[in-house]
């Protein structure tokens, strides 16, 4: 009877009532010795009422709502960090890496050594073909974080005057490393992980402050690496020369190539000395890279509109002493060569040659004479990106340079250059410009 008992069962239907909301009809297994009641066995089934499903579905909207709130601080919070990088002069963020600039750093070498300056890197592009003599100067990007925001775009006005000055001193007989004009590209974080312990600024004071950051334009320019380079500087003229020598000595001297070489040195080092009485300014911090063929490699030109050697409050006494010894080690260099050939008489047409003095070079009367305002306004925008200290000579002697090989300024300077209007003079104040014929 007591397992007859236990065996029956019956289905009971209550009525659950939830605070006055609509009852759930729920089937609930009850025994007749046990007085209370189990939950539903599994596979029991359980109605909803229309009060459930707007529940859930509360929840459901309340859960969509969240998601676009955290989604919608998301988006506000990176445009905002967009913008504010904006202030600072970043014209990219990391997402804007394009596939050009992934494909430049994944053409370089960078297992390769790694050569750097104060302002720039040298980095070898990868060989192709058997061909590895192509390489890139990086500017650096770092100077951003150091109250120049334009840093990238300001060294690409610079890299371009250089470019333009390179191609016009090699239709006058002068050879130089560049290939191609200056471009901007986005630093590559990634690429940055691989080569950011190797490139450290040089700089009297510190050769431990990184050249590169991440999520920044870079200033890059393609050029050739010279075979077997070797750098001599005007280092006073004298002691160039026996920088010279000694390498000529070692390397040259008693070997098959010791004709060739001379004789190619010999033009090269005539053509530089032209250019330099041509171009002043090309004395400033003047030096070069001579090759193991006797080729003069003109390079690092950036100098002649930017560096301490420009914009430098004692411009005019310094300036003077740099373009005596530079032709001073030029004709010494031209005098050799010829000597070096037997050839007597070239060796006194050098020895009595009429080369101005740096002073005379600095009062030269040229520097008040009309220049374009094109060229004035480049020479500006130069100065708005950088040091501000040089003298109103300095200015001029770049405004004219500019002038010559960026606006064809080698018609005569009292006419207009391509139709273009001309300043009559630079006033007389201190780095002046006469922008009333520019406006």
């Amino acid at each position: 009877m007591m397992r007859m008992a236990m065996k029956q069962r019956k289905v009971v239907r209550r009525r659950v009532d939830d605070e006055g909301a609509a009852a759930k009809q729920l089937d609930i297994v009850c025994s007749d010795d046990v007085a209370q009641c189990s939950p539903p066995r599994v596979g029991i089934e359980i109605k909803e009422t229309n009060d459930n499903v707007f529940t859930k579905t509360r929840f459901g909207v309340c859960l969509v709502l969240a998601c676009f709130g955290f989604l919608s601080r998301g988006i506000l919070a990176r445009l905002d960090h967009s913008f504010v990088m904006s202030r600072k002069g970043v014209h990219k963020s990391k997402s804007n890496v394009t596939h050009m600039d992934l494909d430049f750093w994944g053409s370089l070498d960078l297992k390769k050594e790694i050569l750097c300056g104060k302002n720039k890197c040298f980095f070898r592009k990868k060989k192709l073909n058997g061909r590895g003599r192509v390489g890139y100067l990086v500017g650096s990007n770092s100077e951003r974080f150091k109250g120049n925001p334009n840093a990238a775009a300001q060294r690409e006005k610079t890299w371009t005057v250089a470019w333009k000055l390179a191609n016009y001193l090699k239709s006058k007989g002068c050879n130089h490393l560049y290939q191609e004009s200056p471009r901007q590209v986005m630093m590559d974080s990634t690429a940055l992980q691989q080569f950011n312990s190797r490139t450290f600024r040089k700089t009297h004071s510190n050769h431990h402050e990184p050249m590169y950051t991440g999520e920044l334009l870079v200033t890059v320019q393609k050029v050739r690496r010279a075979e077997n380079p070797f750098v001599i500087k005007r280092s006073g003229g004298f002691t160039g020369f026996k920088k010279f020598f000694k390498h000529f000595k070692r390397h040259v001297a008693n070997k098959t190539n010791e004709e060739s070489f001379v004789d190619t040195f010999k033009h090269d080092v005539y053509a530089t000395l032209d250019a330099v009485e041509d171009m002043p300014l090309l004395a400033a911090d003047f030096q070069f890279i001579l090759d193991d063929k006797g080729h003069i490699q003109q390079f690092d030109l950036d100098r002649v509109v930017s560096g301490r050697a420009i914009f430098t409050s004692h411009f005019n006494r310094k300036f003077a002493k740099n373009y005596d010894d530079t032709t001073a080690l030029l004709r010494k260099l031209a005098v050799w060569s010829a000597h070096r050939q037997g050839l007597g008489d070239e060796v006194k047409q050098l020895e009595m040659r009429d080369i101005r003095s740096g002073k005379a070079v600095v009062n030269d009367p040229l520097w008040n004479s009309t220049v374009s305002c094109e060229a004035t306004n480049v020479v500006r925008e130069l100065k708005e990106g950088g040091a501000r200290n040089g003298t109103r000579i300095a200015t001029q002697m770049m405004a004219h340079l500019v002038h010559k090989v960026m606006f064809d300024g080698d018609k005569e300077q009292r006419k207009e250059p391509n139709g273009s209007k001309v300043c009559s003079k630079f006033s007389n104040g201190h780095e002046s410009f006469c922008v009333f014929c520019c406006m």
